[in-house]
């Protein structure tokens, strides 16, 4: 065939490449979906759809846009990350924290059935059990007629904390009534039943309450007192129909200024005289600052002094102590608003009672405790400080606002400070695009700058054929996708070796270069550098068309050059991304320029060859895994002319052109 028929042969089959163009389908993108830890299920748009798998997912393709991913896992808080998916997208990734289980039992059966709230959500009743976020936790237990409790709590990722709780009734108020009579050892009735003898000290419950006092030989007295909560009432009965006799007396105590109360009245500071006091037994109170209340009883008779002296005790001084740790070295203790120091912080004397812990430490979150301090006991404190780290962030939108893991933490731009670890970022903006994104923040007073950039809604894109790019290579129809690329290594005839890189460029065009080794009789024969672009598409899942063109330059480093081109035609056949057979016509010019050498057959001639060549070629390719599969090409020549620098060929071994070409190989993708 001549050169004027094989550019024609050339022609026409650029033109068929042409007619084979369809409609641009819209792209997908081939994503990697990971998440920390793997295993987790994923949902696209909304859990309400089927599952796409678990993680990690490699290569899943995913249709260009806005898309919510949903991350779900056992024990895990689940997690949505938004991704505008572009030609820049490669791979989606979320953070999943791991949940703790707070258990709640009834150490008594008073508890069961007692409301429980923690950090002042309802919890449900005991028993109880739920899972809920790492943390600091307040937790509180309620029932009608029974005394409240709380306790801080803290739980870490993965942990079961069960806590048993008693619930101990209320103690119900009384008030205090004093009964005096002037007949001593008179019998108190209160609504009925005998309760005491005078003089007596009776507690009630509040309420209205009948007493009744009687003595042998009188009629019995009677009054109605209201008893009051907390409060003393004073009754003083005359069962004597005649006035009583009365006397004086003198109430001194060790303790000056100390407060003598007689029957349930405030008399004055000791020393006090009464001159008044009817004839029988009283009771005396006295109180001094310092010192434990004294009771004594008083006898007087008629028309007699009598001296009463009260000895009060010292209160014995009760303390406790205090001991405050931290998990950070060196951290601020503070009690009560006093600073104390460095933690570790070791406190004797300290008064009984509830006590307030603050602990500081720079770049971690104020620790605040209240330490119950009992007698001759050690109320020990560990502060465990949350790390946290300073952010700024801003964002392209005037109107922008920020949510971190979900919460609204106000508009744009942003300053402040959040617990270090991973966390979710989302900024939202009017007529834009919300975009999120999982940023792992370490514990640092030096502010970590966020900028957002959110972009405008544009046309709406139709949806991709399932699988655009699944199984693509440098032998399909269909070019890589953008962002994926690929390195084939061949051995064979008539090239020695060759090794081709291509490059996903844009959609449907993929570009690459390729180096190949002729070996002629034992020497080095051309070297060959290639340009090749490919492009093509996929009318359906399992077939694809398209198209390369190669141009080429050669040369053995001395006297001897080639150039040329090459247009080919493919079909292929996609068997999912497991296997693929590509079928493909191509057409060859070849200017090889070439002087005889030593080692060259004498009758090959000195000068230059022409050809135009056409070749039909099929390719089967085998994914063995992911990243790696192994192809075998078998090329022949169907019309034009012999090569004649292939004669001489693989160390002698092929003397002529042999027009059936085959090599084997390996493609990474990458």
């Amino acid at each position: 065939m001549g050169t004027k028929t094989a550019f024609t042969a050339l022609l026409l089959l650029g033109c068929s490449g042409v007619a084979l163009a369809a409609p641009k389908a819209p792209p997908k993108r081939k994503l990697q979906i990971l998440s920390t830890p793997p295993g987790a299920t994923v949902y696209l748009g909304t859990v309400d759809t089927p599952p796409i798998g678990k993680t990690p997912l490699k290569n899943f393709a995913v249709v260009e846009g806005f898309t919510d991913f949903h991350f779900v896992l056992e024990g895990h808080r689940s997690e949505k990350v938004s991704v505008q998916v572009d030609r820049s997208t490669k791979k989606v990734e979320a953070s999943l924290l791991r949940l703790a289980k707070l258990v709640l039992r009834g150490a008594n059966e008073a508890s069961n059935g007692a409301s429980v709230i923690v950090n002042g959500a309802a919890f449900g009743q005991i028993p109880a059990e739920q899972e809920l976020e790492p943390g600091r936790l307040l937790v509180e237990v309620k029932k009608p007629g029974f005394n409240p409790y709380s306790q801080w709590i803290e739980v870490k990722g993965g942990e079961i904390l069960s806590l048993q709780v008693a619930l101990v009734a209320e103690a119900q108020p009384v008030g205090t009534v004093f009964v005096t009579s002037d007949v001593s050892g008179a019998v108190i009735l209160v609504d009925g039943v005998e309760r005491a003898r005078t003089p007596a000290s009776i507690e009630l419950a509040p309420g209205p309450a009948l007493f009744e006092i009687r003595a042998p030989n009188l009629p019995a007295w009677k009054t109605t007192v209201q008893v009051e909560a907390g409060k003393k009432a004073i009754v003083e009965a005359k069962v004597r129909p005649e006035a009583a006799p009365r006397g004086t007396a003198l109430i001194l105590s060790n303790v000056p200024g100390t407060l003598i109360s007689v029957d349930g009245v405030k008399t004055g500071t000791a020393p006090v005289t009464r001159n008044d006091l009817l004839s029988g037994t009283h009771i005396v109170e006295a109180f001094a600052d310092g010192f434990q209340p004294a009771q004594a009883v008083l006898q007087i008779k008629e028309g007699e002094q009598s001296v009463l002296k009260m000895d009060l005790k010292p209160v014995e001084a009760e303390y406790g102590r205090i001991s405050v740790r931290a998990s950070v070295p060196g951290a601020e203790v503070f009690v009560d608003g006093g600073a104390k120091g460095a933690a570790p912080v070791e406190l004797d004397q300290v008064p009984l009672g509830n006590h307030s812990i603050v602990v500081r430490a720079k770049s971690h979150l104020d620790f605040e405790s209240t330490c119950e301090v009992k007698r001759n006991q050690l109320c020990s404190v560990m502060a465990e400080l949350t790390p946290m780290a300073t952010i700024v962030v801003t964002a392209d939108a005037p109107d922008a606002r920020l949510l971190i893991d979900g919460k609204q933490m106000g508009p744009l731009p942003f300053e402040g400070t959040v617990t270090a670890g991973p966390h979710q970022f989302r900024v939202e903006a009017k007529d834009r695009i919300a975009t999120e994104q999982a940023v792992t923040l370490q514990p640092t007073a030096e502010p970590r700058a966020l900028n957002f950039i959110l972009e405008k809604p544009g046309a709406t894109v139709e949806p991709m054929a399932e699988g655009y790019y699944l199984g693509s290579s440098a032998y399909s129809g269909v070019p890589l996708g953008p962002g994926y690329n690929t390195l084939d290594v061949n051995v064979g005839v008539p090239y020695l070796l060759e090794a081709r890189g291509m490059l996903g460029l844009l959609d449907k065009l993929a570009v690459g270069v390729a180096l190949r080794i002729l070996e002629r009789d034992k020497s080095l024969g051309v070297a060959e550098l290639a340009l090749r672009a490919h492009t093509g598409f996929r009318p359906l899942t399992a077939l694809s068309l398209g198209a390369t063109a190669e141009g080429w330059a050669g040369t053995n480093f001395g006297s001897s050059n080639s150039f040329g081109g090459t247009l080919t035609l493919l079909g292929t056949l996609h068997f999912r991304d497991k296997a693929s057979f590509s079928l493909g016509v191509s057409g060859d010019l070849i200017r090889d320029n070439w002087e005889n050498e030593p080692t060259i057959s004498a009758t090959e001639p000195t000068g230059n060859d022409v050809a135009a060549r056409m070749r039909i070629n099929g390719t089967v390719l085998l994914w063995m895994t992911e990243k790696m599969a192994l192809s075998a090409t078998l090329d022949g020549k169907v019309a034009g002319d012999d090569r004649l620098m292939y004669r001489e060929n693989w160390f002698g071994l092929v003397k002529n052109d042999p027009r059936i070409y085959f090599r084997v190989g390996a493609t990474w993708s990458f």
